[in-house]
């Protein structure tokens, strides 16, 4: 599968900072033919209005106003749906700008970021200032290599129990489908421009690598060592660990965004994995002024896509944090 292909897979979230709410904007691709369209769908939590107006600003084609009024979840979180024509968009990245007032007031803003293509095959076009997020198999005898704009980590805290394999599979399935190899990648891409998330493994892979051979093969002392370096609790558990330096350089000022994905059901594992790709591909979130914003717009994103799972809504706080 090439990258482009798998880009396509991706349920692209994008966001800005809101006034007096977490706002989020998703396109229903991240991938668009020239001449087609778009969905966009903007979701806010918090209380709900019907005086609340919704106004989009592209760079290029045309938005709708939305044909409906928003609708509010038994959640709280209110989602409004709209379409992006880009019949008239030129090849390459292309942003819309959100901007949410009720009674003439500003209450909330986001962006969305799409780009359009001549074929859905084409090369990756590396215009745009956007990351990508790449897995690379950590091990024993390597350090990472310096000069990635995020490094990220698939840290297990210890083997499974029977009962947690299917956990644990289902996260490493989710890296080795969502996320393209990195040594492929950064023949298009710049390091600054990716976010090399590492899996610590005992001896390289071979090329029938799965998630079985990686829970087989999973280096677990060395991810308890890393483990050590973040600010994880337990440390027993499966834990996404990001940091703006390899982990294990980390000094005492260092900020950390902590997933803990030992209790999330299964089922939830992939669409997990898929929000966090597309939001380190937006954000500068291990910088101090967007940290703390950028986990309230995580967990709003997640709670969007967990409606109907009450127990992974209010657990939401406690699996996403950001630490220092």
């Amino acid at each position: 599968m090439t990258f482009t292909k798998l880009a396509l897979s991706f349920t692209l979230i994008t966001w800005a900072n809101a006034e007096t709410m977490t706002v989020s904007c998703t396109p229903s691709t991240p991938v668009v033919r020239v001449h087609d369209s778009v969905k966009l769908t903007a979701a806010t939590s918090g209380s709900t209005s019907n005086t609340r107006k919704y106004a989009w600003s592209p760079d290029a084609g045309s938005i709708a106003p939305p044909a409906t009024p928003p609708k509010a979840g038994k959640s709280k979180i209110t989602t409004v749906d709209t379409v992006w024509k880009l019949e008239d968009a030129e090849i390459g990245p292309h942003i819309a700008e959100l901007q949410i007032t009720d009674k003439g007031k500003k209450v909330g803003s986001c962006n969305v970021e799409v780009r359009v293509v001549r074929e859905l095959t084409d090369t990756v076009d590396t215009r745009g200032g956007s990351r990508e997020t790449a897995r690379a198999m950590l091990t024993s005898d390597q350090t990472e290599p310096a000069g990635y704009g995020l490094y990220s980590y698939v840290l297990l805290g210890g083997a499974p129990e029977d009962a947690q394999k299917d956990r644990y599979k289902k996260v490493l399935e989710g890296v080795l489908k969502m996320m393209p190899a990195l040594n492929e990648i950064q023949k298009y891409l710049a390091p600054a421009q990716l976010n090399a998330t590492f899996v610590p493994v005992k001896k390289a892979p071979d090329a029938n690598m799965d998630a079985a051979w990686l829970l087989d093969n999973y280096d677990y002392a060395r991810a308890r060592a890393l483990l050590l370096k973040a600010p994880v609790s337990g440390k027993t558990g499966i834990y996404i660990v990001s940091s703006s330096v390899p982990l294990a350089a980390t000094a005492g000022n260092a900020k950390f965004l902590v997933q803990d994905l030992s209790e999330v059901p299964p089922n939830l594992i992939s669409t997990w994995i898929d929000v966090f790709l597309n939001q380190a591909a937006q954000e500068r979130y291990w910088e101090a002024s967007t940290g703390a914003n950028f986990v309230l717009k995580l967990r709003l994103s997640l709670a969007v896509i967990s409606i109907g799972t009450p127990q992974v809504q209010e657990a939401l706080t406690k699996w996403i944090s950001w630490k220092s």
